[in-house]
């Protein structure tokens, strides 16, 4: 029979064990990229996907500092087992990710238009790929966005061993996604969407796992509260 101490020891054993294979999974798909697609596309197109991922990377700096807000929250609801809170509060955090996703999508076609007029030596040759492309990766580093997110519920709870794996395999899968596109087409609009779409479906299969609770949610206080304790 286990105890509850080693119960919980079990517990945090696993999850920082799963966190730290994210951890990685990410940290390979921000630090192995730009050295694989170096040496996988040509001068012009890598210097162009710089650019582009450079502007795209900006999108995280709209995550509201949601990640610690939500992990604090969940955690005080769970203590207290309050499960009707705890839905509330992730269904409120995606809320307000709803709103970055309706504000950012819209400025990055804008932009996306208007790149020429920003960077008048970008080539003829790369500029339409570019302008697909950027809004692309834009969507991929909102996903990425989300995603922490929904990982900031789980951590909260504790249960972070699936949801783990789940991203790690969506970044890794990003990362020869994005490779093995670069290698074989040259093309920036397909090397994005490679890069994007292993991302968009990570995060669709982590927001079908909390159907039942967005099912169950019908709208709170909770965006005011989360909004307060952002401040």
């Amino acid at each position: 029979m286990i105890s509850g101490q080693e119960h919980r020891v079990a517990t945090l054993a696993s999850n920082s064990g799963a966190n730290v294979l994210r951890s990685v999974a990410s940290s390979l798909l921000t630090v192995a990229l730009p050295f694989l697609l170096a040496r996988l596309l040509s001068a012009q197109a890598y210097s162009a996907w710089v650019l582009l991922f450079g502007m795209a990377a900006y999108v995280i700096y709209f995550d509201l500092g949601l990640q610690p807000v939500v992990q604090s929250m969940v955690a005080r609801f769970v203590g207290t087992n309050d499960r009707e809170s705890t839905r509330d509060v992730v269904g409120a955090a995606l809320r307000l990710m709803g709103l970055v996703v309706i504000c950012c999508l819209p400025v990055a076609c804008i932009v996306s238009a208007a790149i020429k007029s920003f960077f008048p030596g970008l080539p003829d040759g790369v500029l339409v790929d570019f302008q697909i492309a950027f809004v692309v990766t834009v969507c991929g580093q909102l996903a990425i966005l989300i995603s922490n997110v929904v990982m900031a519920y789980h951590a909260g709870k504790q249960q972070l061993v699936k949801p783990s794996f789940l991203v790690g395999a969506s970044r890794l899968g990003a990362l020869l996604g994005a490779a093995a596109a670069a290698a074989f087409t040259n093309n920036l609009t397909v090397t994005s969407i490679a890069l994007t779409l292993p991302l968009l479906i990570g995060l669709g299969i982590l927001i079908w796992r909390l159907r039942g609770n967005l099912a169950e949610y019908r709208g709170s206080l909770r965006e005011p509260m989360i909004v307060r304790y952002l401040g």
